[in-house]
This record gives C-alpha cells, structure tokens and sequence, in this order.
C-alpha cells in the first residue's frame, strides 16, 4: 500500500514496541496505594500488591505452558490473542476498581492480562531470534530492553491519568492505547523461510555454504515454523537440534534454569522494595527515592541491551564461540551480584548512602543484562525450533522467584521487624539467604557446558582448558540409544592437539633468529612425513613470506622479522594482532587522560596543603591552565604526531604526563602552587594533549567502516575515567598523602598508557576492510576483512606534493587548505557552542543543586557522578548511531554525522531556552532532566566530531586537525570559565539572587549555541559544493548560495584541480 518492501529490521521496532507496553507490569507498584484507597478507604491496607504476585507467578507460568502453541501457530496469533486477554484483563480489573472488588483485580489483571503479557511476551523475542542469527544478542537485548523502558515510563504516566480521569477509567484508557500499538505491531511480525539464510547463517545459526549475502527482502508471505517432528530433516549443524522434551532434559539446560534463577532473585524481590530501602534504612525522602527508582530503571534497560550486544560483539569481532560468549557474560552478572550483595551488609550497617545506590546500579544492570542474554544463550545452544517454549519455561524462574521468593522476603522481613529488630538488619538477613543461593547459581553456571563435543557425547563430560575434568559414562539405556547417532558431531581430540601444538611451535619459530630458524627449517625437511612437522614447514613458509631461490637452491636470509603477518609481540602469547585490540588500547589510555576532569576534587586538599585554607580557590586555576595548554598542545603538537605515529606519542607523551606529576607532588611537598601550576597545568596537559590524538586519530584510519563508534568508544573512556577517578582521589589521599598521591596514581596510570601505546600503529598504506581504504573510500580490489595484518610498524605521514594522490573523487587536501577552508571553520564554531555549556556550566553542577534548590552536599555529588555517566553515554552513543545510519541506512557518511549535530546542538537550544523558567518556578527534577540531556548532547559532540573531521578531508590529517580542533574546547574553558565566574561573581555581589546571576550566563551561552546551530547549517557535506571554487551551497538538489572566487584564487585552484580527479556532478 505505501511502497515499502519488508525489512526485518522493521520487527526490531515491533519488538520493541510490544515489550515496552508489557513493561508496565513493574510499574504496578505505583497503583497499590490508589487501589487499596480505591476498595478499603485505606491506602495503607496492602492487598493491592498481591496482584503484582499473582501476575509475575501466571506470567511465567503462561510463558512456559503457551510455547509450544506460540511457536506452532506463529507470532501474530500469539500476540493478538494475547492483546485480547490483556485488554479483556484490564476492563475487568477496572470493573473490579469501580464496585470496590479485590477478587475482579486479582483475576483481572493477576491472571487475564498477565497470560496475555506472556504470550505477548516470548512471540516478538523468538521472532527476532530467528531473523537475527548474526545479531541474536543485540536482537534479543533491544527487544527486552523495551520492557525496561516501559517500566520506567508507564510509573510515570499511571497517577496524572489517574488524577485526569479515575482510576477505572485509566485501566480502559491505557488499556485500550496499549492494546491497539501491540496489536498493529503484531502485523508485522512474520518467522523467517524455513530455507532463510543471512550473512551465511540460517535460522539455527549454522553456517551455510549457499548463503553468504544479506538476504532481508524477502516475501512478506506468513510461513510457519513449527516444533520439528522425529521425521523433519535434521539441521546441517555438529549440534543436533533436539526435539522439546530432549531438550528439557539436558543437564546444560537444568543448571541454565539454576543459574538464571540465582541471576534474577534479588531483582524480583528486592529491587522492587528500593524505596522503602532508600526511606526506612537512609531515611531520604520519598521524593529523592522516587528519583532513585526511576534512575535505577534506566540502568535495568541498559544493562537488558548492553549485555546481549557485547555478547554479539565478542561473536562478531573477537570471534569468540558464541555460547561461550554469552556464558562470559554470566560470569560477570553473577559475579557482580556475588561481589556486591557479599559487600552489601557493611555498607548497609556504616550508612554508606552512595555505596549502596551505586551497588544497587550495578546489581540491576547485572540482573537486566542475564535477562537481555537468556533468549541468544538458549538459541545457540539449542537451536531455533524450540527456542519460544524453552524461553517460556526458563521465564518460570522469575514467576518463582517474584511468588514463592517475594511472599518469603516479605514473611521474614515483617516477623523480623516486628521481633525489634532494626529494618537494616531484617533486610540484611534477608540478601545474606539470597547471597547463598546467587554463590550456588554462579557456581553452577562453571557446568553449563558450551563444548559441543562434551554435550553430545553420551554421559556427562566436562573438559576444561582442552583436557577433559569430569567424566560419567551413561547407563546402559542411554548407551543403547545412542548406538543410533550420527558421527556427525564428534570431533577428534587428537586434531585439536595437533592444532594447538602447531600454534605454538609456529609462535615460537617466529621469535627466532634467521640461523636457528634455518636449522630447524633442515630438520623438518628430514622428517617432512610427520604431519605435524609438515604443517609447521608449510605455516613457517607462509609466515616468514620467504622463498628459495629457484635458481640457486638457497635460502634467503634478508630481515625476516619484517615480513611476519602474525606474529611479533604477540607470538610469544599465542596471539595474532587484530585491529580491535586497538579498541582496548585507546580506551585505557582515554581512560586515564579522563582524570583530567575529576580535578575538582582536587581543589580543596591542594588549597588546604599549600595555603592552610580549603576556601582559597587558587587549585582551581590549575584546571583552567591545563585545559588551555591541552588543546594547544593538540594542535600544535598534532603534524609531529601525524608524522613519528601513535607510539611514539603516547609514550613520550606519558613520560610528560609522569613527569608532571612529580613535579605537582614538589609542589605540594613544598607548599608551592606555582610548582602545581607547571607541573599538572602545563607539562601534564601537554602529555594529556599528546596522548589524546593519537589513539583517536589512530582509530579512525584502523576503523574507515565504524568511524563514529571507534571515536565514540575511545572518548567514551574520557568520560569514564572523570566518574571514576574522582571517587578514587579522596581515599588514596587519605591513605598516602597528598604528595604520594601524584606520585602512585601517577605511576599506575603512566604504566597503563605506556603499555596502551606499545599496541597502537598505524595501519599500512594498502589497508583495506570491507572493501574501504584508511580514508574511507570505496575501493574495488578488496572486499573481505582484512584485519590480521602486518604487525610491523608503519608511518603515515602527511601528505607531500608528490605523493600519489588519493583514489577518491573527493580532494586530498594539505593541511593548511583544509584547515582553511570554510567548512572547517564553520564546523570549528559549531563545535565551539556545542561544548560550551559543558565545560563551563556542568562544572558547576554540584553547586547549582546546592546554591540554587538548596540540597545538600551529598546528594550534589550523587547528581555529579551520574551525570558523569551520561556524559560517558553520549560520546559512546552519538557516535554509534551515526555508524549505523551510514551502514544500515545507507546514509551517506557526512550527513549522518552532521544529522547527529543537528540533535545535540538542536537538544542544547531547546534547554538552555527553557532552563530559566525552571530555574524560577524551583523545578528541580525537570532541571536534573534537562541537565542530563544537555549534558548527553555535549557528550556526543565530543565523541562524533573525529569520524566528521576524518570523513570530511580524509585520514592523513585527522591528527592536527582533531587536536585544532579541540582548541575550541580549550578556549571555552579558559576564555569562557573566566568570563562565566567573573560575570557571576560580579552579580552575587551587586545583590543579585544566585538563581538570577546563573540565569543570566546562561542567556548569553543560549545566543552563542543558537549561532553555533545556525552556522552547522553552513557547513556542506555535498562534494560538488565543496570543491567547485568558490563558496556554494545546494539544498535538496537546488544550489540557493553561489559565490564566485576571487580571480586570483580562482587561478591557483585551477591549477591544483589538475592534480586530482574532477567530481562529475551526476554522480552526487
């Protein structure tokens, strides 16, 4: 009807779609007080909330029992029955709400609506488990990330509709929109062709030799999969794909069930008593621990994405066996929630109020990401057939652990209370049970086998680092049985120790010298029969990329080591260089260069040690220093870094940062801030400045196909660093002093960095990935990954006159032309605005909270480190969905990236517009809101603008063009922190309101983002503007700006286009 051809990346928004209307069952807490008010005039009562029980116990319970009919009969059935259940369940329970029946709203909604949530529930989430076997994680996460969000939102939603309209009414109302989004969204679910094949993958996640393409449009004809018979054709896979019941019965997927109940326990029963653990043990407000919850929901739905999409990316990039992945994952949930509900109970008893909330973050997302993973993990290691009556029945641990584990948390909880013991202590006593059964989980997770070989043996077999730990042979029955296998699954151990033996001999050949190496070469001529002698004769051959001489018979000597493909530094662990090492590398160095933005915690302890007055306020202009000779140092320092490589630059530039910090530590041994001044201010930032570029700018040549995420990620440990660092900085001052403090946290950062910048380099000129040059263009002689490649160092240097000119219809430019063109200085402004509300203002975040809306101290702080947080997020996030705009949506690579622009700095202008009215009307949580967004908006400008540089005028100058840019920053910090304080200090001290004086900064940052959105405008992303002399712009097709160049210019443009090819204009 409208054009469109089927995509399944449309069912991800489905999914999304249906899950985030389910999500509204963890908001239920939010109606107990009215529903109770509404039946017994006694909102205290506490019946409401059995219907919250009753639902989570049906829920799973449905899951389980309606799989097996869900996954015969399709998806769409499953949802449009299950949306009819769930409106017929609310218009029941708002019946029950208007004659005052408990009974009707337990049926209601306790039973009706909750078999419709979990028939709606498993239909979207087995889908995309079919349509994504190369995306199962993230396919899986995104979709049940949209459970999360629906929580978070639907609790704020409930009691306005309430206040608008009744409580009845507000079941019909909602009811009814939920009901009509799920159910449009269910026409667009569909299961795959049974002979569906995407990225050389079928539905069970095989690899297939007839299909190697993407194959997303394809008919839009309903085809039904259903549970495979005994006489279906087996799958083309080593993994046998079980019929249901064999399934069930496996030992993997029973310790499967332990261990996922053991990962969802304490989420189900406690986390939805954070509130009352937030008021009665810390005794905060109800308005702080409503902003807590809310907070914590939005770490739940992360953790449900994040945690299935590091799960594909350790499949997809570090080709990691794919149950093995999500395995890893578990450990870290499970290990989280051991390590941190071990801890829980001292901080709970020393009223450690921080501790706790950040604990509490990390416990949810833990427990948000095993809830995320479980549909990927039963899929890979059982196949796509079952996996919708299998997640059904794994879903049954959660109905468990909300009925029979939430009515006993409550029991105990209430006879302890009621005993005289202190709340703290009824609920300690409580997480220390869950605690045990959590340890119990993570150790049975170790046997969940994810080695096929083990699995399908007939017995239990465990093996463990290749030598078999655990051996019980079957009854006789089972053996019996499986006299009628296929061989088709088992593999010879004797092959994979040969394999291994040949890895490590090759490794330890390459670290050899030409005249050993030579006589081993002699001696494995003189055994070529052994087949593992010939393997390493013919690797040896392949490695060294050397030949004898077909005329005379002899070896070649030559420097061998500069041939190697696969081994140097790494050979001797066993590994091969891979360019996402890169990506770990440049994280841990932004890392550490994050500390940079904790210095604020700083100011007092050096005001105190050097003038004996923690009110002095001289600490601070260290900062301000140090950003300004940060940026310079970039950009003057960028064409040296360009040309000496990444290496070269981290390490001397952590010999600076080391260097800086010793003399910081002299200076607050001896009471001198001038000393502190030259040290942190200027030798520091100028290592920080130095080690900033280059892993960013060493990213983007590695990574031409994800520009945006490799910057994103890399800066992203900038803003991770800044979160981490200032809560670091305190205790170890207190611990060593202030002047040891430089001199360890100096030392261990130096050492990360210096180690950090032994694995960075420079990709060779001929690089190729995806079919992509370092510069991102198209090229026709490679299109298959080529990411193990020479790990011999290679310099890119700047681009000389007679270099051979890029192939590119786009113009290679030299440095001084690019950064002289217009579009370089229009983005140099609109960069400028985007960060300036971020560098001046959100420094003073925490004095904002406490000045202008009178909290305190502590809770300031708290404000500050989860903003941290979003700043962190932004610079990861923005610059990943531009990468997915150019690869997914075929965007083209510079638009997407100014489209991103467009957000953040559109995002900033909308706030900052609004921020004085909710400054005035004392908004504080509209304001924290605000603040988050803008803070999230400046987070991505800082993460996006190397993949906008390094797309706009190519790889070769991304160094000294990054770090020219980023004086923008440095000028912002200086020029504007200086103007922005003196400015309010003036206006305090005239008699203005605080309020009033942040006001009116803030009006003045307002007009220069307003000119920095304006000026976005002009920076042109179309070719054939960009390199026709002159200045014009096109819109939609239509040129509407031309200005001729001056004559003079025009004839040495002229001139230089001869040395490139022209851009037809045909082809924009």
């Amino acid at each position: 009807m409208f054009g469109l051809t089927f995509s399944r990346w449309y069912l991800f928004i489905a999914a999304f779609v249906i899950q985030f209307c389910i999500g509204c069952i963890y908001a239920w807490s939010v109606l107990n007080h009215p529903i109770d008010l509404a039946v017994y005039g006694d909102a205290t009562k506490g019946r409401a909330v059995n219907a919250f029980y009753i639902a989570i116990g049906v829920f799973g319970a449905a899951t389980s029992t309606m799989g097996p009919t869900i996954e015969r009969k399709g998806p769409q059935w499953g949802v449009f029955v299950g949306t009819v259940l769930y409106m017929i369940g609310h218009i029941v329970t708002a019946l029950g709400c208007h004659y005052e029946s408990i009974t009707w709203i337990y049926i209601g909604y306790g039973v009706i609506t909750a078999i419709g949530m979990g028939m709606c529930y498993i239909s979207p989430v087995s889908t995309l488990q079919k349509w994504f076997p190369d995306y199962r994680g993230t396919a899986a996460g995104f979709a049940v990330a949209g459970y999360g969000a629906g929580s978070v939102v639907w609790s704020k939603v409930y009691l306005p509709t309430i206040d608008a309209v009744g409580l009845a009414w507000m079941f019909v109302l909602l009811g009814a929109i939920m009901s009509a989004a799920m159910f449009t969204s269910a026409l667009v679910l569909r299961v795959p062709p049974a002979n569906y094949t995407v990225n050389g993958l079928n539905i069970h996640g095989d690899t297939v030799d007839e299909g190697e393409g993407l194959e997303d449009k394809i008919s839009t004809a309903y085809r039904e999969v259903q549970t495979p018979r005994v006489n279906d054709e087996p799958a083309k896979s080593p993994i046998k794909q079980l019929t249901l019941k064999q399934a069930l019965l496996t030992p993997d997927f029973i310790f499967m069930y332990i261990m996922f109940f053991g990962n969802q326990l304490f989420g189900v029963i406690v986390l939805s008593r954070l509130s009352s653990m937030c008021t009665e043990i810390f005794s905060k407000s109800a308005g702080t621990a409503s902003d807590i919850v809310s907070i914590n929901s939005a770490f739940n739905c992360c953790g449900r994405l994040a945690f299935p999409v590091i799960s594909d990316c350790l499949v997809r990039f570090f080709k990691v066996e794919k149950t093995f992945a999500r395995k890893v994952l578990y450990y870290f949930t499970l290990g989280a929630q051991v390590i941190v509900l071990g801890s829980l109970p001292t901080v709970i008893r020393h009223d450690s109020y921080t501790v706790f909330i950040i604990m509490i973050f990390v416990l949810t997302c833990s427990y948000g990401g095993g809830f995320g993973t479980i549909p990927a993990f039963v899929t890979d290691m059982f196949g796509a057939y079952n996996i919708g009556p299998m997640h059904g029945i794994i879903l049954t641990a959660m109905a468990i652990g909300g009925v029979a584990g939430g009515l006993s948390f409550n029991a105990a909880y209430n006879d302890k209370v009621a005993d005289g013991m202190s709340v703290g202590e009824a609920y300690i006593d409580n997480i220390q049970i869950i605690f045990v059964v959590v340890c119990i989980g993570f150790a049975v997770l170790f046997l969940v086998r994810t080695n096929v070989e083990d699995r399908f043996e007939p017995g239990y077999h465990y093996s463990l680092c290749g030598k078999r730990v655990i051996s019980i042979p079957p009854k006789d029955k089972a053996a019996k049985e499986s006299e009628d296998e296929t061989e088709e699954g088992n593999f010879s151990r004797d092959d994979k120790a040969k394999d291994l033996w040949v890895h490590i001999m090759c490794g330890f050949y390459a670290c050899m010298t030409d005249r050993r190496l030579l006589a081993i070469h002699r001696i494995l001529q003189q055994v070529a029969g052994n087949p593992i002698s010939k393997v390493c004769n013919e690797y040896m051959y392949h490695r060294l990329d050397n030949r004898t001489d077909p005329a005379t018979g002899r070896w070649h000597r030559g420097h061998w080591h500069r041939n190697l493909t696969k081994f140097n530094l790494f050979a001797m662990f066993g590994l091969t260089f891979s360019r996402w090492y890169l990506f770990i590398a440049a994280f841990v160095v932004q890392f550490c260069i994050g500390c940079i933005y904790s210095w604020s915690v700083l100011n007092h302890p050096i005001d105190f040690a050097v003038y004996g007055d923690a009110t002095k306020g001289r600490a601070v202009n260290t900062f301000y220093i140090a950003m300004g000779v940060f940026g310079t140092a970039a950009a003057i320092l960028g064409p040296t870094i360009e040309r000496k490589g990444p290496t070269w630059a981290v390490c001397s530039g952590t010999i600076l940062f080391m260097t800086g910090h010793i003399v910081s530590a002299l200076g607050c041994q001896y009471k001198s801030i001038a000393l502190i001044y030259i040290g942190y201010g200027v030798i520091t930032a100028i290592g920080l400045g130095m080690c900033y570029v280059s892993p960013v700018s060493t990213l983007q040549k590695w990574f031409p196909d994800y520009r945006g995420t490799a910057a994103g990620f890399a800066v992203a440990g900038s803003g991770a660093g800044s979160v981490v660092w200032s809560k670091v900085y305190l205790p170890t001052i207190d611990a060593v002093g202030l002047p040891w403090f430089f001199i360890m946290l100096g030392a261990i950062m130096s050492a990360a960095m210096f180690t950090s910048g032994l694995v960075l380099r420079v990709p060779p000129p001929n690089f190729t990935v995806h079919g992509l040059n370092i510069h991102g263009n198209v090229v026709d002689e490679s299109e298959g990954l080529e990411d193990k490649i020479s790990t011999a160092y290679r310099e890119v240097q700047t681009p000389r006159v007679n270099d051979e000119p890029a192939k590119s219809p786009i113009k290679q430019l030299t440095l001084k032309q690019a950064l002289l063109t217009p579009d370089y200085i229009f983005m140099y402004i609109m960069f400028f605005a985007n960060q300036l509300f971020g560098v001046i203002v959100l420094s003073r975040l925490s004095s904002m909270c406490t000045d202008i809306f009178d909290k305190s101290a502590n809770a300031a702080s708290d404000i500050v480190s989860i903003n941290s947080v979003f700043n962190c997020c932004g610079r990861l996030a923005f610059s990943a969905i531009s990468d997915c705009l150019v690869r997914y949506f075929k965007v083209e690579k510079t638009f997407a990236r100014k489209v991103l622009y467009y957000f953040t700095l559109g995002a900033q202008v909308i706030v900052l517009g609004s921020l004085p009215t909710v400054i005035r009307h004392d908004s504080y949580t509209v304001f924290i809101i605000m603040i988050f967004v803008l803070t999230c908006s400046y987070g991505g400008g800082v993460g996006t603008i190397p993949a906008f540089v390094t797309d706009m005028y190519g790889a070769y100058n991304i160094g000294p063009m990054h770090g020219v840019i980023l004086t923008a920053m440095a000028i912002g910090s200086v020029v504007g922190g200086l103007s922005f304080n003196s400015s309010y200090n003036d206006k305090v001290a005239d008699g203005m309101s605080v309020g009033e004086a942040y006001i009116d900064n803030i009006q003045i940052i307002f007009i220069v983002v307003c000119i920095g959105f304006v000026v976005l405008f002009l920076v042109r992303t179309n070719a054939v503007d960009r390199f026709e002399p002159g200045y014009h712009y096109s819109l939609c097709g239509k040129r509407v700006i031309s200005i001729p160049p001056k004559e003079k210019d025009a004839e040495k443009e002229g001139e230089a286009e001869t040395e490139y090819e022209k851009l037809p204009e045909s082809t924009v």
